[in-house]
């Protein structure tokens, strides 16, 4: 069984917004948002860069690298 996408809506600060999950089933979805309770703060997201594109490895640990150096 692939993986599918689930949205999950929630409201903060009078906006209602949509969060995208990535799982196997409705119920391990579910299980991800609670997870969510503990997660912690790594970064702010600059760039998506496809797993599928070949040599793309050496750019995202660059990039990684750049953004973490302090």
């Amino acid at each position: 069984m692939s993986e599918r996408e689930f949205l999950f809506e929630y409201r903060f600060d009078g906006h209602l917004y949509g969060l995208p999950v990535v799982a196997k089933d409705v119920e391990t979805a579910r299980r991800k948002i609670s997870a969510m309770t503990f997660a912690i703060y790594k970064g702010e997201l600059y760039a998506r860069i496809p797993a599928s594109v070949p040599g793309s490895g050496w750019i995202i640990r660059l990039i990684c690298w750049w953004r973490n150096r302090s």
